[in-house]
């Protein structure tokens, strides 16, 4: 069994490293390393986190019940008519134990809150175990998308979805 908890702005100083630890150890492996150093900076930093916050971005940890330790944890919130998945990061000992399953569930029972039928997400194509774990949970690929990060990176993307 998971539970969840929302993340507000006192506990970004704690969800920072937390953030840090598994985005590194996870895209060190599959995307270039500048790339992702870049990347966690635009979006996990202090200032970008309590920016998302304060734009309606919802934070939450993910814990087991055989374990007081944060599992993991994710963000989202609603876009351009759908759920936007923004971000789905466990621990490597968490991984492949259905917590992606009970995540999404959460999320899906959010989304038809807000009368949302869809949920999407951008994931990188050089990035295969989260793209197979995606595909096995129920989304498919949409697009490709390439984006200009700045500071001469591009971010290849896919655009998967699913709806609910």
């Amino acid at each position: 069994m998971k539970h969840f908890k929302k993340i507000t702005e006192k506990d970004i100083k704690e969800l920072v490293p937390f953030a840090e630890k598994i985005w590194k150890e996870h895209y060190y492996t599959c995307v270039d390393k500048g790339l992702t150093d870049y990347v966690f900076e635009l979006f996990l930093s202090e200032t970008a986190i309590k920016q998302q916050l304060d734009e309606g971005s919802n934070y939450y940890y993910v814990y087991t019940d055989e374990s007081d330790d944060r599992a993991g944890y994710f963000s989202f919130y609603p876009k351009d008519g759908r759920m936007f998945l923004s971000k789905i990061y466990l621990e490597k000992e968490f991984r492949g134990k259905g917590i992606s399953s009970d995540v999404l569930d959460f999320i899906k029972t959010e989304a038809r809150k807000e009368d949302l039928h869809e949920i999407f997400l951008h994931v990188n194509r050089d990035n295969t175990r989260s793209i197979e774990a995606y595909k096995h949970l129920g989304f498919y690929v949409e697009k490709e998308l390439d984006t200009d990060m700045g500071d001469g990176f591009v971010s290849r993307d896919y655009v998967m979805g699913m709806k609910i």
